[in-house]
């Protein structure tokens, strides 16, 4: 899998250490949690696109592999973004 330019990139990272650089879109989003609060939450959004050799390991079922440096967990968020959720990143303040 390889990074790609992320819509509406705000920064990109990693070239000056000698990277390919990582795209990256800064936005806040809002979550709504179990007592029917809702909190803000600053985060960094990069864009993925798979290899075929990807799109065929996924077609036969194989798991994706998250792995963070470090040894404390983040929040994360992984998702397919096609055109029925593209217009949910419209909501995100930015």
């Amino acid at each position: 899998m390889r990074s790609i330019q992320t819509p509406g990139e705000t920064r990109l990272v990693g070239l000056q250490q000698g990277f390919d650089g990582l795209s990256i879109r800064d936005e806040t989003i809002t979550l709504h949690l179990a007592n029917g609060q809702t909190a803000q939450f600053p985060c960094m959004v990069t864009t993925w696109r798979p290899s075929a050799d990807d799109l065929a390991n996924l077609q036969a079922g194989m798991p994706i592999r998250l792995t963070l440096m470090g040894n404390a967990h983040p929040p994360v968020r992984m998702e397919v973004v096609g055109a029925a959720l593209e217009s949910k990143l419209d909501e995100v303040t930015r």
